[in-house]
């Protein structure tokens, strides 16, 4: 096969992005422009101290395209790179120091599925197994289930498998758990390895990490073992290859919010490359004008018809936020959730605080945990809007110390790297010892009582009797609230009917929005909702002391609220006519 051009395929690349010819996002566009400032750097800054090889990219892309593929339409024919997949290699090998090593030892890719990003690591983890000059390489195709860890590898044996010359060149062998290459000297080898798969991870001397579908990591552990593991290589590469995903407290989100500074020159991270191919922000998810932004092999590794064909299906706000998630790669809390993330980021609205509500009557939530889960209250306030009543909630949450300095998993979860910042910002309020301060949490509502008196405030009586004798004894009206179906469904229904009413507001607090949009929920045969968490890991305590907080605020969803007198209960109505399930601790 005949040597392409490829630096002129990938300066016509960036023409195309820079001219439109190439529908792109502004990540896309950011990351071209970044290329070609650099380009003129290593022209014109001194101190710059990278230079970009075309032999380099050559090598690697000629390396590529001698591969074949092994399955569907273009099975068994030679890898064809697209022009974005040459200008993600060229960056990615082309750039060198004036040692003449490699720049990049961190990478990270996110786009659309099938746009062929596992072929392209799984090429790319052959180059670094057998085409890159290391000897004793270690690859690994590193994901969070062993299943699909396997998939980049299994692309990578079948690669082996279709090609006798690649075989023989490099003494390549497979067997059912590795490829190994042993020409001379060399004993290379490319495995797959899984978060959940047991054994250490630790030990391992990663000459190149492919880790795949980052956005369904669990944790950091398996990312950072990898990415300490290239210590002792001279030209590693730690590859981040993912769709968008919904947890935005995970790892995946934590590189690409470093690949999002890089881009905008808000940090400095010379050796790191990243491009995010996504529909941007204020596009509308529904215009086919803008898919191509996420699918830069569209009409090439698939026909332009499959996107319309998968969006005329979608029937419901799962299936629209799997659409905008998979094939849009849009980072979109809500394939599964009650709430996805982009509905609820929309009722933010920074510019009020509980300072502004000194003096309302108020209701609350409380949601009680001792030692893993978080712990807290959430508070409603009414606010008069065009003659409507508008509702604001705002969130308190408490871990324990022990939890936040933790750093091995406990009871199989492991604590959320981002406790750390929410603890800095103040959005999760730490106590001392293994045990959350209830106490400090009684006095902190007692605190706020006096600003914005609560009419009522629900609890889940789960451990939670002394607590609210204790509120008791402040004089507040707790109401006990059990966790049933009826009437946790009732509030949450109502909680639906206020977003689409444009009536329900917050803070923009992480902490809420991560327990909100963690919530799943499941209809039963009578349209009757619960909130259940996907997994330990991911916690909804805040949202439950909202949806709790939502029981009492609800019977009050009217204008008569604001000549409510805290403390002083209903006496025309009956918490048995309305629900049984609502147990008045004092009324």
């Amino acid at each position: 096969m005949s040597e392409r051009n490829y630096l002129e395929i990938m300066h016509q690349y960036c023409k195309d992005v820079q001219t439109g010819v190439r529908i792109a996002g502004k990540f896309e566009k950011l990351a071209v422009k970044r290329f070609l400032n650099d380009l003129k750097r290593q022209e014109n800054d001194h101190d710059f101290p990278y230079s970009f090889s075309e032999e380099r990219m050559n090598h690697v892309c000629s390396f590529i395209e001698n591969l074949h593929h092994w399955k569907g339409a273009l099975a068994r024919k030679h890898f064809i790179l697209d022009p974005w997949q040459v200008f993600v290699v060229g960056n990615i090998f082309g750039w060198e120091d004036e040692d003449g090593i490699r720049r990049f030892t961190d990478a990270y890719v996110e786009i659309s599925k099938k746009n062929g990003k596992s072929t392209l690591a799984a090429a790319i983890g052959l180059y670094m197994l057998c085409g890159d000059g290391e000897a004793g390489a270690e690859v690994y195709a590193a994901a969070a289930n062993y299943d699909q860890a396997k998939i980049v590898w299994q692309d990578a044996k079948q690669m082996v498998l279709l090609n006798a010359e690649l075989r023989a060149t490099f003494g390549i062998e497979t067997t059912q758990y590795e490829i190994r290459s042993t020409t001379g000297n060399d004993n290379s080898i490319f495995r797959p390895i899984a978060t959940d798969k047991e054994g250490s991870k630790d030990g391992k001397n990663v000459h190149c990490a492919i880790l795949d579908e980052i956005h369904a990591h669990k944790d950091s552990e398996t990312y950072d073992i990898m990415a300490d593991g290239v210590i002792a290589r001279r030209e590693p590469l730690v590859l981040g290859i993912t769709t968008a995903g919904s947890n935005k407290i995970g790892v995946c989100w934590r590189e690409r919010c470093k690949v999002v500074d890089i881009l905008y020159g808000k940090d400095n991270l010379e050796r790191y490359f990243g491009i995010i191919f996504t529909i941007d922000k204020g596009d509308d998810w529904r215009n086919p004008a803008v898919w191509p932004k996420a699918n830069p092999s569209m009409g090439v590794a698939f026909d332009t018809n499959y996107l319309q064909g998968k969006y005329k299906k979608i029937k419901t706000a799962a299936e629209e936020s799997r659409f905008r998630q998979k094939s849009l790669n849009e980072w979109v809390q809500g394939a599964d959730s009650w709430i996805a993330s982009s509905e609820w980021e929309m009722l933010a609205d920074p510019s009020v605080t509980e300072d502004h509500f000194k003096g309302s009557v108020a209701f609350g939530g409380c949601d009680l945990a001792s030692k893993l889960d978080l712990a807290g209250f959430v508070k409603w306030y009414p606010k008069l809007i065009d003659g409507r009543v508008h509702w604001y909630i705002f969130a308190h949450q408490y871990i324990n110390e022990h939890v936040v300095n933790q750093r091995r998993q406990t009871d199989g979860q492991k604590r959320p790297d981002e406790y750390l910042d929410w603890v800095e910002s103040g959005h999760l309020i730490e106590t001392p010892g293994n045990v959350t301060n209830f106490g400090r949490i009684c006095t902190d509502i007692v605190e706020s009582h006096v600003n914005a008196n609560f009419y009522e405030i629900g609890f889940d009586p789960f451990n939670a009797s002394q607590f609210a004798e204790d509120l008791i004894s402040h004089g507040l009206d707790a109401i006990e609230v059990r966790q049933q179906v009826n009437p946790l469904s009732i509030a949450m229904r109502w909680i639906e009917e206020l977003i689409r009413d444009g009536r329900l507001h917050h803070d923009g607090n992480p902490v809420l929005q991560w327990c909100v949009c963690n919530i799943e929920v499941k209809e039963d045969n009578n349209s009757n909702i619960f909130p259940r968490k996907p997994d330990k890991a991911r916690k909804i305590d805040a949202g439950v002391a909202a949806i709790i907080g939502a029981t009492r605020a609800m019977l009050w969803d009217k204008l008569d609220v604001f000549d409510l007198v805290p403390g002083e209960g209903d006496a025309d109505w009956d918490v048995d006519d309305y629900l049984n399930n609502f147990v008045a601790v004092r009324r």
